[in-house]
């Protein structure tokens, strides 16, 4: 009896909601070069965030690069209520729009 004392609370906070503060999007800074190692003005540079299995449409970030050839993406971050699931994910990529090219594809856990 002693023991299904404990079990009850411990399987209320197991299935229950939790505040996290949970990143949205890194701060990336990226530098667009050419072949020959120069930095490629004005170019549109594209930040996708996914989040799976979520009905939630992709976001695009676009922004174009400066004289240096450099973008920089700020960290956007803030509390949410989660609660434990075994499924779901989220990921972004980063488009080099004149190439078409992914520059990466790093995954966000």
């Amino acid at each position: 009896m002693k023991r299904n004392i404990f079990l009850v609370p411990i399987l209320i906070f197991l299935t229950s909601c939790y505040p996290i503060y949970k990143t949205q999007k890194p701060q990336v800074t990226v530098t667009v070069l050419n072949e020959q190692g120069v930095a490629i003005p004005d170019v549109k540079v594209v930040l996708v965030t996914a989040v799976h299995p979520a009905k939630i449409d992709d976001q695009y970030d676009e922004k174009f690069t400066n004289k240096l050839g450099i973008v920089n993406f700020k960290k956007q971050a803030e509390w949410k209520v989660e609660s434990l699931m075994i499924h779901g994910g989220a990921s972004l990529r980063l488009e080099c729009m004149p190439c078409k090219r992914w520059l990466f594809n790093p995954k966000i856990y």
